[in-house]
């Protein structure tokens, strides 16, 4: 009996501490996506910029829409579910735990970093019907760097979306504010065989539009979901836009003006990632440095002694992706050149 208390007593105390750690994770609600929402007017029409700021900012982690994971879920927000059917309490801008709660305790991206002592800045295309990457990249950040008052911004290049993030480093001017720039899930070589685009050429013709249709299960967007997490938890609710997949580039030399700059970048990949495999990722950078250019790479797997093979949405959903990818992010970003 006396066991028994103590080791209950013992127990209390191991959850009062967990639960006093996880608290310092912030949940937003769902509003404040729109409230944090500001559209800046560039050379291609308008850009929406949403601020997560923090006080004493150690620098700015500019980050664009990934397109192909919903933004929202880069950061928890309380809500109740949109779908009184829905079981597992996903709704379409929130990711909840297993007692229907926001896992604060879950570090996902932008409040991990907000945690670290960054701020963190999320573009995302006004009409995600209608836009082009290399346009963004090449016309439109450029004014949205401009809106950034921090003299240092770290760029983030996130699943899809990040083709945008490599046009700009490609580019002839980039902002001396720029001092490192990441890439997680981001494909930047499509022209290999069996790659996504010679997948999507394969079903649809040149002059269709790709939707990702979430209500089908043989959608071609949906067949890419290979994750065990994802599908235990059944998140495709929360996992594609019904929109439009954007022109992806084809050609890794459209990239490669990014080892021409004063640079370093960080280039993280899933082992079992069908969207964004390691051959789709490092072509760019094949065909000879800067002095100045400083490149290095992650394979998220077993042999690079984490947990698991990463597929594409663990490296956004994974509970083990705070402490296997996101740290080192962060403290790769805060490793000084």
């Amino acid at each position: 009996m006396i066991y028994f208390k103590i080791k209950r007593r013992f127990f209390l105390l191991l959850l009062v501490i967990y639960l006093v750690n996880c608290s310092s994770y912030q949940v937003i609600k769902e509003e404040d996506w729109e409230n944090k929402r500001k559209s800046v007017t560039t050379k291609i029409g308008s850009l929406i910029l949403r601020s997560f700021e923090v006080e004493d900012s150690k620098g700015a982690v500019l980050l664009f829409d990934p397109i192909f994971v919903k933004k929202e879920n880069l950061h928890p927000s309380l809500n109740l579910p949109m779908i009184p059917s829905d079981k597992t309490y996903l709704s379409n801008y929130t990711i909840y735990d297993e007692i229907n709660y926001p896992d604060k305790c879950r570090g996902v991206l932008i409040p991990y970093l907000n945690k670290r002592g960054y701020s963190v800045y999320l573009v995302s295309p006004e009409n995600l019907d209608n836009f082009s990457l290399k346009k963004i990249g090449q016309e439109g950040l450029k004014d949205i760097i401009a809106e950034i008052k921090d003299d240092k911004i770290i760029l983030g290049g996130i699943s899809l979306g990040g083709q945008a993030i490599a046009y700009y480093l490609a580019s002839p001017n980039v902002s001396p504010k720029i001092q490192k720039a990441f890439f997680l899930g981001t494909g930047l070589d499509y022209k290999y065989s069996g790659s996504l685009l010679n997948q999507i050429e394969k079903i649809y013709k040149k002059e269709e539009n790709i939707k990702c249709k979430i209500t089908e299960k043989d959608n071609f967007c949906n067949r890419l979901v290979t994750s065990l997490a994802i599908e235990k938890s059944h998140p495709r609710r929360a996992i594609t836009y019904p929109n439009i997949i954007p022109i992806l580039e084809k050609d890794p030399t459209q990239f490669s003006g990014i080892t021409n700059q004063n640079l370093e970048v960080l280039v993280i990949y899933g082992k079992l990632d069908p969207v964004s495999p390691e051959e789709s990722m490092l072509a760019p950078f094949f065909n000879g440095w800067g002095k100045e250019f400083v490149l290095k790479y992650l394979e998220a797997s077993t042999s690079s002694n984490f947990g698991h093979d990463y597929d594409h949405f663990d490296l956004f959903y994974h509970k083990s992706a705070e402490s296997e990818i996101y740290s080192v992010i962060a403290n790769w970003i805060g490793k000084k050149k």
